[in-house]
């Protein structure tokens, strides 16, 4: 069976920016990449505004992406977490 992250990849094959299956993380493994709780990691997407997608009811998180929110946020910009 195809997996989600398999079919969201972009359209452009020789794109250096397309994501793969190990950039596109699910909300359980974002929770695992954060150290957190799922239902912590969805808070951050709504009030602290971290990089995510949905699809559907399904949530994508873009590893570069939220690594960069991240070390933003270790910097000091992360007050409600």
């Amino acid at each position: 069976m195809e997996n989600q992250a398999t079919r969201c990849r972009a359209s452009s094959p020789g794109s250096t920016t397309a994501p793969t299956d190990q950039n596109v993380m699910t909300l359980e493994e974002a929770a695992i990449f954060q150290r957190c709780d799922p239902i912590t990691v969805k808070r951050r997407a709504k009030v602290l505004n971290m990089p995510y997608r949905r699809i559907g009811s399904l949530w994508r998180f873009y590893r570069p992406s939220l690594a960069a929110w991240m070390a933003l946020s270790e910097a000091g910009n992360d007050k409600a977490a």
